[in-house]
């Protein structure tokens, strides 16, 4: 009876050091960005809508989005095939060639590398940016909700908010509007009352919750197609409500 006391309270110790967090998160082999294009079930093929998108860093950073579903921020490590992250648990079956394959309890989900996330069903080119064709109209109505669907920054600084969405509720005069901005970093995201300022190209928008005021330029508006640009990051947003 002893012996079996002493086994049962060696359990959880044992079960802590499987889970762990190691010091060298090794996940440099599976880094970069990840768009799921297949899910399989006992090697047959599913039907899904909420396409499973992934961001890998070297540092152990990791990025969880689905299309329909929660997106998910954190730490995440590797031991021998198993990636830990959050409460998911993911088996490595494949990474060759760019195609990544993880198992978890809802199948095995199969991955392309890609340089940017298409946020379907979202068309992410615009042919007239795409080509370096840019140009603008006159800002006529711009109420409305606007969602950035892809955001380019070569410079990119995972402290630096970046816009989410800009709802613009209310027209005040030609060139001023009110609404709310949602922000985000890769730790956390806020939503505040903002006005926006319009001078030709130039558009000004002052964040009441920190007093910021973020300075960018029109490089398109094309019905509910919208390009900005704020120093080295370009957001491509549309129209996605009124």
């Amino acid at each position: 009876m002893r012996i079996r006391i002493l086994l049962l309270c060696l359990i959880p110790f044992c079960s802590l050091a499987q889970d762990e967090k190691p010091e060298n998160p090794n996940l440099t082999e599976l880094s970069g960005k990840w768009e799921e294009k297949m899910r399989l079930k006992k090697k047959k093929e599913l039907e899904f809508q909420d396409t499973l998108r992934l961001e890998i860093r070297t540092d152990g950073f990791m990025m969880m989005r689905y299309n329909i579903g929660p997106t998910l921020l954190g730490e995440g490590y590797r031991k021998e095939n198993t990636v830990y992250f959050k409460n998911r648990v993911l088996e490595v079956i494949e990474n060759a060639n760019g195609t990544l394959k993880l198992r978890d309890e809802d199948g095995t989900h199969v991955f392309n590398r890609v340089e940017e996330f298409n946020n379907s069903p979202v068309d992410k080119k615009i042919p007239q940016v795409e080509s370096g064709r840019l140009y603008t109209r006159h800002q006529e109505e711009l109420v409305g909700k606007w969602t950035c669907y892809k955001k380019t920054d070569p410079s990119y600084d995972k402290q630096r908010f970046y816009i989410k969405t800009l709802n613009l509720k209310q027209k005040l005069n030609e060139k001023e509007y009110s609404g709310t901005i949602t922000l985000q970093n890769m730790d956390s995201v806020f939503t505040s009352d903002c006005r926006m300022f319009l001078d030709k190209k130039t558009v000004r928008i002052h964040v009441d919750a920190d007093g910021r005021d973020m300075l960018l330029q029109t490089e398109m508006l094309l019905e509910n197609e919208w390009v900005l640009v704020e120093d080295k990051a370009t957001y491509y947003l549309k129209m996605l409500g009124k």
